[in-house]
């Protein structure tokens, strides 16, 4: 026995535990039931509903097992007659103290307070009914408050507060009169609400419920808990967080979209992981469309693929491959991407492919390189799991709340539950503003001058200095940031000095600090700015040995699945350079000879040099900027392959409908370079192909012989020729570790890049 191994009795049964657990813990472990309202795995235990009381030995007392400690030699009982009653009552009170009628309530049939009222036989109740006249809120444009069904467990109240960071729920009134109150009396649309709807899957009632689908669970659950509901586990496909998703569908609808709780998220998604992607109103495409006469018109699928080939091939016969290229939406599949880069590569014979953040990418990819070496291919960036650890955050040019909801519930526990501070770098104020224990607001295009301008307060700073590690050509490093005054910082930047100095000392001191940036600094196309961040860990001893505590917050759900499986103009799949060995690798299995790299740029590329323009946007709602759309227009052939009508659709000459997330298979790779399964959870309409299908299609037309003809022959593709990959994709996730050559990034040189204008 370990020595944190405990013994317990159990209904005269012994059970083993672990020091640290309660009893309710040990309970479930060792498949015990013992009732409960208001326990939720990952939220504090209140003993709030009295359901779980269990009988101690030599105790005239009962007591919560929810907040009652595991303790060596303990012997309790969970089943007596004394104890189905006191349950029963206690149920009885509940069910009496409001108006629960079941058979109006949308949560029928998935009610936790009903599945109980059966199994104690509660058939009516021996105590006069209250029927208390409370309101109905349905201000909140996905959730609805029915307080006359409220069992006060507070489980909503725990999970705002101790999981999303909020703190929007709370308590009101007292007695008989207590509810639930959003900001102590504002209605629920007003409040401070970030719509995750956390609130909503904890409940065990229908007094939280999503307004927009409620229904179509009532009618999935109509005849019992599992009557008709399937549930899917699958993706998030939202961002690139990857939160695991439990996806329940009935009569081949979505209906739901759960967090999984396996995951241990304590029902922690967005707005748009739980509620938008059930609400996508935009026009379906259901049929190939082809430009005639200046006009979408339908037709079949053979016709559009013969079109595209054959426009493609007069485009690459009078122009050369080089006029073809091709930009996916990295909120793809793994699969699909990879299929998409081997199209462009093999069939066609262009090297230009690109994913629609690759910019992104590529910018963090090269300051890496210059300072670590440009054999490094492993992950050298935090990983989400920091955020839970950090003492300190600097966000800058990122709007989490927005664009990474839950990276921003992340960053709120640390601020209230651990009293981490908070620096905001950003010239807009953010959904953190009020959070942060120092704002700085940078002119645009300034953000590197200010990160300098930290590192030169650190170096002077006689307080900070004792933080400062010996590095790699430190020295000279120090004398570039002689300019770099507070009055020059403050003078190129706006921001005050003092700030200045107050951001380079909170940084210095802390332990655990975490840099999070977002396409504010990626969209300036400038490497030497995620450089400046990295040499700041480095000054300060903050980067251990295998990375540097800094996280990019990437747009799409395989943004790194992209980068990875080659839909990148300078590297091949697996982040490989282009080497004779790895383009004779490459060659051999697609039969086909591999392009070398290009320059291009999904997002600055030039309308005039591509005369052929292929846009695998899946379901993903691509923001449509003015000069992409006039490249667009001025580009000779557009194929646009997409899930649904939109601006970009109605440019093209060719318009290819595809499956949305719900409707396909395959794997994300997520921020934190982990491999994660996404699973068809109905099927997609009548006569629409899958992407892979329709890739595979246009290489064999395009005479690429070398094809992946089944989801199995894609995963064992990917697996040869990228063998990171190959444990993950074989078990449908997994983390994957690209190696090469050993390396410690404590050993890179510094960089002070001169960032100041030339006047």
């Amino acid at each position: 026995m370990m020595m944190s191994d405990i013994t317990i009795t159990i209904d005269g049964r012994e059970v083993k535990g672990r020091k640290g657990q309660t009893v309710l813990e040990v309970c479930k472990e060792n498949g015990i039931y013992v009732p409960t309202l208001c326990h939720w795995p990952g939220l504090s235990n209140v003993g709030a509903c009295r359901l779980c009381v269990v009988e101690v030995e030599g105790s005239n007392k009962l007591g919560t097992s929810c907040t009652m400690p595991a303790t060596d030699g303990l012997k309790i009982r969970t089943e007596s007659e004394a104890l189905f009653a006191r349950r029963k009552m206690t149920l009885e009170l509940l069910f009496s103290e409001r108006n629960h009628y079941c058979p109006i309530c949308p949560e029928s049939g998935s009610c936790e307070l009903q599945d109980l009222g059966y199994r104690f036989g509660i058939d009516a109740i021996r105590y006069p009914y209250l029927f208390p006249s409370l309101p109905l809120d349905v201000s909140h444009p996905h959730i609805a408050m029915e307080h006359s069904r409220c069992v006060l467990c507070t489980r909503c109240v725990r999970v705002c507060s101790e999981r999303v960071g909020v703190g929007t729920l709370d308590f009101r009134e007292r007695g008989i009169a207590q509810m639930i109150s959003p900001d102590a009396g504002l209605p629920l649309g007003e409040s401070s609400c970030v719509s995750c709807g956390a609130c909503v899957q904890v409940c065990p009632t229908g007094t939280l419920f999503n307004k927009n689908t409620a229904y179509l669970e009532r009618a999935a659950t109509a005849g019992g808990a599992h009557s008709a509901m399937q549930k899917v586990s699958s993706t998030c496909a939202g961002c690139s967080v990857g939160c695991r998703t439990e996806v329940c569908v009935s009569n081949n609808r979505v209906v739901r979209i759960d967090a999984d709780m396996a995951a241990g998220d304590a029902g922690i998604l967005c707005e748009k992981g739980r509620f938008s992607l059930l609400q996508d109103r935009r026009r379906r495409l259901t049929r190939p469309l082809i430009r005639r006469s200046g006009r979408l018109e339908e037709t079949d699928w053979e016709t559009a693929l013969a079109h595209i080939a054959s426009r493609v091939s007069e485009v690459v016969a009078q122009h050369g491959a080089s006029a073809v290229a091709g930009i996916a939406s990295p909120a793809l599949p793994n699969e699909t991407l990879y299929l998409f880069q081997k199209l462009l590569r093999a069939g066609v014979g262009t090297p230009n492919v690109d994913a629609f953040d690759g910019r992104d990418l590529r910018v963090t990819r090269a300051a890496t390189e210059g300072l670590v070496g440009a054999h490094v291919r492993a992950k050298v960036e935090a990983r989400l799991s920091e955020l839970d650890e950090a003492d300190l955050y600097v966000v800058v040019g990122a709007d989490p709340t927005r664009t990474h909801p839950v990276v921003a519930a992340a960053i709120r526990r640390g601020v209230y539950q651990r009293r981490a501070q908070l620096i905001l770098i950003n010239p807009r104020k953010t959904g953190l503003t009020e959070l942060a224990d120092l704002t700085l607001q940078p002119r645009r295009g300034s953000d590197g001058v200010l990160l300098n301008g930290m590192m030169q307060a650190i170096v002077s700073d006689g307080v900070a200095e004792k933080t400062l590690v010996p590095t790699a050509g430190r020295g000279a490093f120090v004398s570039t940031l002689e300019r770099y005054t507070p009055f020059a910082v403050e003078m190129e930047t706006g921001v005050p000095r003092d700030d200045v100095l107050q951001a380079a000392r909170m940084y210095a001191r802390a332990k655990r600090p975490v840099i999070l940036y977002g396409r504010g600094i990626t969209r300036q196309s400038d490497p030497r700015l995620i450089a400046s961040m990295q040499s700041l860990t480095l000054l300060t001893g903050h980067a251990d040995a295998t990375h540097f505590p800094i996280l990019g917050l990437r747009r799409s759900a395989s943004s790194t699945g992209a980068f990875d499986l080659g839909v990148d103009p300078s590297r091949l799949p697996g982040r490989q350079r282009f080497t004779d060995e790895a383009m004779q690798r490459f060659e051999s299995a697609w039969g086909r000879p591999v392009p070398t790299p290009a320059e291009f740029n999904a997002n600055e590329f030039d309308a005039k040099a591509i005369r052929a323009l292929y846009l695998l946007a899946g379901d993903d709602d691509l923001p449509l900027g003015e000069e992409f759309a006039e490249r667009l227009m001025e580009t000779e052939f557009v194929v646009v392959h997409a899930s649904h009508a939109s601006s970009l659709t109605e440019m093209a000459d060719v318009v290819l409908p595809t499956l949305t997330w719900a409707e396909q298979s395959g794997t994300f790779t997520n921020i934190d370079g982990e491999v994660l399964p996404l699973r068809q959870a109905v099927p997609g309409p009548a006569g629409v192909w899958s992407a892979p299908e329709v890739l595979g299609a246009l290489g064999s037309a395009l005479g690429l012989e070398a094809g992946c003809k089944t989801p199995e022959a894609i995963t064992e593709e990917i697996a040869a020729l990228v063998p990171e990959y190959a444990a993950a994709l074989a078990e449908g996730e997994g983390l994957v570790r690209f190696g090469g050559e050993a390396f410690d990034v404590r050993r890179a040189d510094l960089r002070a890049p001169d960032y100041f204008r030339e006047v």
